[in-house]
C-alpha cells in the first residue's frame, strides 16, 4: 500500500486564505493537489500563491482545472463540488487523501508533543483500513463533527453536487477514529455568498435526484436565506421522511423554533425537538431562554435543571454542540438562576465556571443602552470567536432607567444611575471584573477569530501596564480605537476613561496618556471591525444620537483640554480606587460644611474633592491629617519619605499648589488621634479613614473620629477587604456597608 499522502483542495478565488492553508497542512503532504474552481469569474492570483508556498517548503504542486457544466458557464462559482472534488482526487499520486477547504487550518491535539506530520504518516503507514475519522471543528458555532478526512484515494469516490460526502465502495468500510488531527473551519467573520451558492446548486439538482439529505440541507438554506415559508413547508414533509435520520429530525425541529415569532409555537416546538432525542441539551437550553423571554422564571430554571442533569449521547452526533455539555450549559444555568431570582447562587456559579477552567484571563465591559438585541448578539459573536469562551469574563453595564435593556439582566450585570454615559459604565465594568486583561466593547464592535488568544500572545507579560493599539480598519490617525490593556495599566489610575468624560474625547485623552508612559504595544494588524453608523451610513439610534449631539463633543473637548494644560488630580501619585465615593460626595455636600480626610498620603484623593468642589462652586472647608512620615509597612512609601528627608509634607503641599487647590485645605500635621481632638464633635459633613491599617490604628481611629461626624452625615474609610480593618469597623458599627475597597457607617442615601 503506498503510504504517500496527497494533500487535496479545491479553491475558489481564496488569495487571503491559500497562504495561511497550506502553511498549515504542509507538514502532513508528500505532494499538494490544487483544483481551481471560479466558474464565470475571473481567477485570482490563488494557485500563484499556492506554488509560492510549495516552492519555499520543497513540496511538489500539482494543479487543475474544474469548469461547470455549459448551462452553469455564467455562475461565479463551482456547479458541483463533488466533481471538483474528485478531480483533485484523480489528479493525485499518493496512496492517501487528505482533503481540506481554502479557509480550513490543521491543529494538532493530544499528541504528546508530535507533530501533524508525523501523526499522519503514522495513520497512513498502517495502512489496514480504508479511511481515518477525524474532528471537523467549524470555528464560531461550537460544532464539531466527524468526518473521513485521510482517506484511501481507491476506496470510493465524492458524490453530491454541494454538502458532497465521500462514498466508499470497499465492502465492509474500515475506518478508524483519531482525534489528534483537528481540521479547523475558520473563515473570516462576515463572509457571504455560501447560502446563496449553496441554493443555486440545490435548485439546479432534477426533484427525482434530491434525496432526503439533500432536501433536508435545502430546508436549512432557505431558513438562512430568510425564505421562512418555504423552510417551515419543507420541514413539514421531511419530519415525515422515514430515512430522515435522527439528529436532522432533531435539528429540523430546533430550526422551526427559529423560524417561529410566537413563544408558544417556539416553545411547542423545542419541545418536539426534545422528543426527538431526550439525550441531548440544546431544546432544553433554548427552553430556558424562551421562558425567561416570557417572564417564567421559575420554569425556566426547570429546564435549566434538567438540562444539567442530561448527560448527553454516548456517541457524538455531526450536531452537537460541545460547550452547552460545559461552560455555555453552566452559562445558561445562571440565566435561569437571575431569571428566578437568585442572584448570589447565579454569581456562585458564574465564578466557579471560571475558575474550573482556569480562571478568567480576558474581561469584555461591555457598555450598552436602548438596543438589547444589538447587544446580545454582539456579545454572542465575541464568545464564539474567542479561542477560550469558557476564560472570558463578559459584563454588560447599564442605566437604571433603560428599561429597554431590562432582557440582557439574565445575563452578568451591572446597572447604574442614569446619567453618567459610556465611560461611567467601563469604568464601572473595569472594577467589577477580575480578568488579567481589559478590553472596552460596545454594541458595534466585530472581532477577528481567536481574538483573545491574539490579544494576549500581543501583550506578552500581562503583570506588566501595557496597552493594546490595534485597528478598526479605518482610521489611520494614530488614535487608540479601542481600549485595551492590562489590567495592571488600569490599576495606576484604577478607570480605564478619566471619570471627567462622559464618552466623546475620552479616546483622545487615554491614547495621549498611554503614549506619554511609554506604555503602548503596536498591533494595528490586528483589526476589530466599528460598524459606527458615522462609517456603515445607517442612521443614528437614540443612543448614538445622544453620545454624539453637538454639546457632548463640546464638553468633552473641554475636559480634554483641561487635562492638557496639567494640575489634575490624576496626575498626582497614590492608590486612589474610591474616586467613585468622592464623586458621590462632591454632588452631596453644600456651601459651609467641612469635612476631612485622615491619611491622604501625597493629595491625589483630597485635590480630586477639592477641584470637584471648585468647579461645581461649593465652599467646603477640607481637613488633611496626617503626620506625613508615612507608613512602616509600605515599601512604597519608604523610598517617598527617605527622598523627603523623614517627612513628604512639603511633597503634599506642592501639589495642592500645582493643582490650584492650596486654598482650600487645612493641613493638621501630627497624630490621628491627636488632630482629633482639635475638631469638634458633630462638625464634620464626611470623613474618610485611610491612614493606618492594623487593627489597633482602625480601631482607635474610629474611636477618634466617629464622634466628628454631625447625625446624617458620613464616616467611611478605606481596605474594607482587609480583616483587621474590616472587624474593627464591625465591632464598633455592625450594621456599616461594604462597598467594594470601602466601608460606610450608613448609607448614601
Amino acid at each position: 500500500m503506498d503510504a504517500r499522502i496527497s494533500l487535496c483542495l479545491i479553491v475558489g478565488n481564496e488569495s487571503g486564505y491559500i497562504e495561511r492553508c497550506l502553511e498549515s497542512f504542509l507538514p502532513v503532504a508528500d505532494e499538494v493537489v490544487v483544483v481551481r474552481a471560479v466558474g464565470g469569474l475571473a481567477p485570482d492570483d490563488t494557485l500563484e500563491r499556492a506554488a509560492a508556498v510549495c516552492r519555499r517548503h520543497g513540496v511538489g504542486l500539482v494543479t487543475g482545472e474544474y469548469r461547470n457544466r455549459a448551462e452553469h458557464a455564467d455562475w461565479p462559482h463551482v456547479d458541483d463540488f463533488a466533481a471538483a472534488r474528485q478531480l483533485s482526487f484523480d489528479l493525485a499520486s499518493g496512496g492517501w487523501a487528505f482533503w481540506c477547504d481554502a479557509d480550513d487550518v490543521l491543529e494538532v491535539e493530544g499528541s504528546l508533543g508530535r507533530g501533524a506530520g508525523e501523526v499522519a504518516r503514522e495513520l497512513a503507514g498502517r495502512g489496514d483500513y480504508a479511511a481515518v475519522v477525524m474532528p471537523y471543528r467549524i470555528f464560531g458555532r461550537g460544532i464539531s463533527v466527524p468526518r473521513e478526512r485521510l482517506v484511501r484515494r481507491d476506496a470510493g469516490r465524492w458524490r453530491y453536487p454541494v454538502h458532497e460526502c465521500f462514498a466508499f465502495v470497499v465492502e465492509p468500510l474500515q475506518a478508524v477514529e483519531d482525534n489528534r488531527l483537528v481540521v479547523v473551519h475558520r473563515p473570516a467573520l462576515g463572509k457571504r455568498g455560501s447560502c446563496e451558492r449553496n441554493l443555486r446548486i440545490l435548485r439546479s439538482i432534477p426533484a427525482g435526484e434530491l434525496t432526503t439529505g439533500l432536501r433536508y440541507h435545502l430546508q436549512q438554506e432557505l431558513g438562512i436565506a430568510g425564505d421562512v415559508a418555504g423552510s417551515v413547508a419543507l420541514a413539514r414533509e421531511l419530519v415525515r421522511a422515514p430515512d430522515l435520520g435522527r439528529p436532522e429530525r432533531y435539528e429540523l425541529f430546533l430550526s422551526l423554533a427559529q423560524l417561529a415569532e410566537d413563544l408558544e409555537v417556539k416553545r411547542q416546538f423545542l419541545h418536539q425537538a426534545y422528543a426527538a432525542d431526550p439525550r441531548r441539551r440544546e431544546a432544553l437550553g433554548l427552553l430556558v431562554g424562551n421562558a425567561l423571554d416570557a417572564g417564567r422564571g421559575e420554569e425556566a430554571l426547570a429546564y435549566a435543571r434538567q438540562m444539567r442533569a442530561t448527560a448527553g449521547p454516548g456517541a457524538r452526533e455531526w450536531n452537537d454542540r460541545g460547550p452547552v455539555y460545559g461552560w455555555l450549559g453552566e452559562e445558561i444555568y445562571t440565566h435561569a438562576l437571575r431569571g428566578a431570582g437568585e442572584r448570589v447562587e447565579a454569581e456562585r456559579v458564574r465564578q466557579g465556571m471560571l475558575a474550573a477552567a482556569g480562571g478568567p484571563r480576558v474581561a469584555l465591559v461591555h457598555a450598552t443602552r436602548g438596543r438589547p438585541q444589538q447587544a446580545a448578539v454582539a456579545r454572542k459573536v465575541w464568545l464564539d470567536f474567542a479561542a477560550r469562551p469558557d476564560r472570558v469574563e463578559h459584563v454588560f453595564v447599564m442605566d437604571a432607567d433603560d428599561a429597554a435593556s431590562e432582557p440582557l439582566r439574565r445575563m452578568h450585570h451591572l446597572v447604574l444611575p442614569a446619567g453618567g454615559g459610556c465611560v461611567a459604565a467601563w469604568n464601572a465594568g473595569c472594577a467589577l471584573t477580575r480578568a488579567p486583561v481589559l478590553v472596552q466593547l460596545s454594541d458595534d464592535w466585530v472581532p477577528c477569530p481567536m481574538w483573545d488568544d491574539l490579544i494576549c500572545a500581543r501583550l506578552g507579560d500581562v503583570n506588566l501596564p501595557r496597552v493594546l493599539a490595534v485597528s478598526d480598519g479605518v482610521r489611520e490617525d494614530g488614535l487608540l480605537c479601542m481600549a485595551i490593556c492590562t489590567r495592571a495599566y488600569w490599576e495606576q489610575d484604577w478607570f480605564l476613561f478619566h471619570p471627567d468624560f462622559t464618552g466623546v474625547w475620552s479616546d483622545n485623552w487615554f491614547t495621549e496618556l498611554a503614549y506619554r508612559r511609554g506604555a503602548v504595544v503596536e498591533a494595528r494588524d490586528i483589526r476589530f471591525a466599528h460598524e459606527h453608523p458615522v462609517k456603515t451610513g445607517r442612521p443614528l439610534d437614540e443612543t448614538y444620537a445622544r453620545q454624539n449631539a453637538p454639546e457632548r463633543y463640546a464638553e468633552g473637548e473641554e475636559v480634554y483640554r483641561r487635562l492638557r494644560g496639567g494640575g489634575d488630580w490624576s496626575e498626582v501619585p497614590g492608590f486612589y480606587n474610591f474616586w467613585p465615593l468622592y464623586r458621590e460626595v462632591a454632588g452631596r455636600l453644600r456651601d459651609g460644611d467641612v469635612v476631612c480626610e485622615v491619611g491622604v498620603w501625597l493629595g491625589r484623593s483630597v485635590i480630586h474633592l477639592a477641584q470637584m468642589l471648585r468647579r461645581a462652586g461649593k465652599r467646603v472647608r477640607i481637613l488633611a491629617v496626617d503626620h506625613f512620615r508615612g507608613e512602616k509597612d509600605q515599601p512604597a512609601h519608604a523610598a517617598v519619605v527617605a527622598a523627603a528627608g523623614g517627612n513628604f509634607r512639603g511633597e503634599f503641599e506642592a501639589n495642592l499648589e500645582r493643582c490650584g487647590v492650596r486654598e482650600m485645605v487645612e493641613i493638621l500635621e501630627g497624630e490621628s488621634a491627636e488632630m482629633a481632638l482639635r475638631v469638634a464633635d458633630g462638625s464634620l459633613a464626611f470623613c474618610f479613614i485611610d491612614a493606618a491599617h492594623d487593627y489597633e490604628s482602625v480601631s482607635q481611629d474610629l474611636a477618634a473620629w466617629g464622634p466628628k461626624v454631625r447625625e446624617g452625615g458620613i464616616l467611611a474609610g478605606h481596605d474594607a477587604q482587609h480583616e483587621p480593618v474590616l472587624r474593627a469597623v464591625r465591632e464598633r458599627y455592625p450594621g456599616a456597608l461594604v462597598l467594594g475597597p470601602v466601608w460606610l457607617r450608613e448609607g448614601l442615601g
